[in-house]
């Protein structure tokens, strides 16, 4: 800010001023060179001259400085009383501007209980501003309210166009809108004040990924860790969209670089132990994930993951155990759910994975694959009593519904489940168009698989699991 010559030529003079006259009272009136050297000497640290933050000015900066203009003004006060005889006139007085002083306390006080109030004080003190815009911003998107956060974080903008933080502000509320192009153009933007934010380039993965930019959203994960390998998020991030690549050693490497920074992450040792078995190294899996389980026994991700470890390596009734007390130590988590409804149809428990499969379906709705595999036990169990070709076709339908019809595997389900209620040429086509999706995506096996199945249901014969 800008301001004119005579204005502080115009302070220095009445300070020095000021200095002199208490300087030339100090033998008659010591304490006003006292309270006056008092104020002078603490206001230097923080008048300014090495700025702290974004402010210039504030008033926590005047707490301990006006502590000698009370010593000068208290003593100053007992000074006149003690040579005027009315001194009930003084004592009226002091307690008359200690009351006044005491309300507007109260007052000011009222400012400051909620951030909310805060904030819209200061916009009222100092006018328009792009740093109380932002702050009151940052507060209404803690409280949830987006939409009223998002009009502040613009105005913070409008008012100071290379404010980073509140483009990073409102492209995480865009990003939570879904209205990912929006929120792309305001981490960019951000970026491009903050080349060095991790927390946007993380955030800006986010929304790459969303939108199916994966290369990019890879680069922008390892960026955040490279500029702040602390990043927790950004790494679960990386070694998550890794594993959906097929990438899985890759992601191990992630979640052990995870480990070393945090050796009691739990979650990472968890997620570590699915690496390793999607990379095909169960045994180191297993080892892993027993050693994670003996440190926290009570902890259900841990033994969920072990019992995937288990599975994998065909252990079954282990894998059974470990799953089983996941999910009693913690019923709402749906994956042990799932992958415990897996184990059993594998022990031929049918009855009982349709159990948990409805359950996971009440966890997680948008899930296709609780949907997908009870279909395939209401259109193929061996047994007469468990199978419901109607019930199969709905479930089915549903999973090929969540994902668009684009997975081969659920359309497989679909097919199966129309042979079981009769509606063989449904069942034909509807496994023609699996068979194709399948090979156009590579999957040669399922193809095979669906084509076969094909042939089955236009001889009119359902498909069956073996017993």
């Amino acid at each position: 800010m800008h301001r004119p010559l005579w204005q502080p030529l115009a302070a220095g003079a009445v300070l020095a001023g000021l200095t002199i006259l208490v300087i030339a009272q100090a033998r008659r009136r010591p304490y006003l060179a006292v309270g006056w050297l008092w104020y002078v000497g603490t206001l230097v640290p923080v008048i300014g001259l090495v700025q702290v933050g974004t402010q210039s000015m504030a008033d926590r900066y005047t707490y301990v400085p006006l502590v000698g203009i009370f010593i000068m003004a208290a003593w100053a006060a007992a000074d006149v009383a003690a040579r005027w005889r009315r001194r009930w006139v003084v004592l009226v007085a002091a307690a008359a501007i200690v009351a006044a002083l005491a309300v507007a306390a109260r007052v000011q006080v009222g400012y400051w209980r909620n951030n909310d109030v805060l904030f819209q004080r200061d916009l009222e003190v100092v006018g328009n501003n792009a740093v109380v815009q932002f702050n009151l911003g940052a507060s209404l998107m803690k409280q949830g309210r987006n939409s009223e956060a998002a009009a502040h974080f613009a105005e913070a903008i409008r008012l100071d166009p290379a404010d980073m933080a509140s483009y990073g502000g409102l492209g995480y509320i865009l990003q939570k809108q879904g209205r990912y192009e929006e929120a792309v153009a305001c981490y960019r933007q951000a970026l491009q004040f903050d080349p060095n934010a991790a927390t946007t380039h993380c955030n800006l993965g986010v929304v790459l990924e969303s939108q199916g930019r994966r290369e990019e959203a890879l680069l922008h994960y390892r960026e955040a860790i490279r500029l702040d390998p602390a990043t927790s998020g950004a790494r679960f991030n990386l070694a998550a969209l890794l594993m959906s690549l097929g990438r899985a050693d890759e992601a191990a490497a992630c979640y052990r670089e995870e480990l070393s920074l945090n050796p009691g992450n739990l979650e990472a040792s968890r997620n570590l132990g699915l690496a390793l078995v999607q990379a095909g190294r169960p045994a180191e899996a297993i080892a892993f994930l027993e050693e994670a389980v003996g440190r926290d026994p009570g902890n259900a991700g841990a033994r969920g993951g072990l019992g995937v470890a288990l599975a994998s390596a065909g252990r079954n009734e282990e894998a059974a155990i470990q799953l089983r007390e996941a999910v009693r130590l913690d019923p709402g988590l749906a994956a042990a759910q799932m992958n415990l409804s897996l184990v059993l149809v594998a022990q031929g428990k049918t009855a009982q994975a349709a159990t948990h499969l409805y359950e996971v379906m009440r966890l997680r709705p948008d899930w296709p694959d609780p949907p997908d595999q009870l279909a395939r036990i209401r259109a193929t169990d061996p047994d007469p009593a468990i199978r419901n070709g109607s019930e199969a076709v709905t479930l089915a339908a549903r999973a090929c519904a969540l994902t668009g019809r684009r997975n081969p595997v659920y359309l497989d389900a679909l097919a199966a489940a129309y042979a079981e209620a009769g509606r063989f040429l449904d069942a034909a086509r509807t496994a023609r168009e699996a068979a194709a999706l399948a090979a156009s995506q590579g999957n040669t096996g399922l193809a095979a698989r669906a084509e076969a199945a094909r042939q089955l249901y236009e001889a009119g014969r359902p498909l069956r699991r073996s017993p």
